[in-house]
């Protein structure tokens, strides 16, 4: 799968999850980048900022391994697991909580389910 084609699955995670096109227009801004490393498949990172007028601005970096992705058999996976990571840490913050989740936690599992998800697993390593 193409950058275009992770892209396109991302948002359609997204709005399956209640986040808007709006929001990833004004709240939640999504990157999409590769690494060389050979230590996952994609990783998620999550970070939040202040705007000029005090709101949060919730940033999302979504990694992937030019080594490793293309031997992924399960791409589309790859992509729900990961943005339901971020939907984790948006939802988790939202609710003012201090910190971050528990990464494959009860609340990821349970945001795994809601993105039609039936059995939650850690993933990232080729079997």
């Amino acid at each position: 799968m193409d950058t275009h084609g992770i892209q396109m699955k991302a948002a359609q995670v997204f709005k399956k999850l209640g986040v808007t096109e709006e929001d990833l227009r004004t709240k939640v801004h999504v990157r999409f980048a590769t690494h060389n490393r050979t230590t996952a498949i994609a990783t998620t990172k999550f970070s939040v900022r202040r705007d000029v007028n005090d709101q949060p601005v919730y940033e999302v970096q979504f990694l992937f391994s030019t080594l490793l992705w293309p031997k992924d058999a399960n791409q589309e996976n790859t992509i729900v697991h990961e943005v339901c990571h971020a939907v984790n840490d948006l939802r988790w913050k939202e609710q003012g909580k201090p910190g971050f989740p528990q990464g494959h936690g009860m609340e990821w599992r349970a945001i795994m389910i809601e993105a039609g998800v039936t059995n939650p697993q850690r993933c990232g390593l080729l079997k």
